[in-house]
């Protein structure tokens, strides 16, 4: 099972993708004006809990946002998750990072109404 959700325009825009590897997920969340591969996150369910790893490529800011998502996903699914990231925009202002990072967490939400409704 794949799929695909995307918000905003222009230079504010975010895309979240999807491919159910076995019982697991991979995501990849990406973005801007040139996406890229910026962070890596894997979660997974331990006993009672999430445990997460994250891989940040030297110069990417991208690592608490793979991280937050993973985590959110693992913990309502309780399968593994990995969620590849990099969304960039040039200059980029406070405001519009908050933004991007608001998007990017609606797309998870809306990534598991629909997980949930299959």
């Amino acid at each position: 099972m794949t799929g695909m959700l995307n918000t905003g325009s222009s230079r504010l825009n975010v895309s979240l993708c999807w491919e159910r590897i076995g019982d697991d997920w991979s995501i990849t969340l990406s973005g801007g004006e040139r996406p890229h591969i910026g962070a890596a996150a894997a979660a997974w369910w331990q006993g009672e809990r999430v445990e997460c790893s994250v891989v940040t490529v030297p110069g990417h800011r991208e690592t608490e946002l793979a991280f937050s998502c993973a985590v959110r996903c693992c913990a309502v699914l309780q399968k593994t998750v990995l969620v590849s990231c990099g969304i960039h925009i040039d200059a980029a202002e406070k405001a519009e990072v908050e933004q991007l990072v608001e998007m990017a967490a609606g797309l998870t939400e809306r990534f598991l109404e629909k997980i949930r409704e299959i």
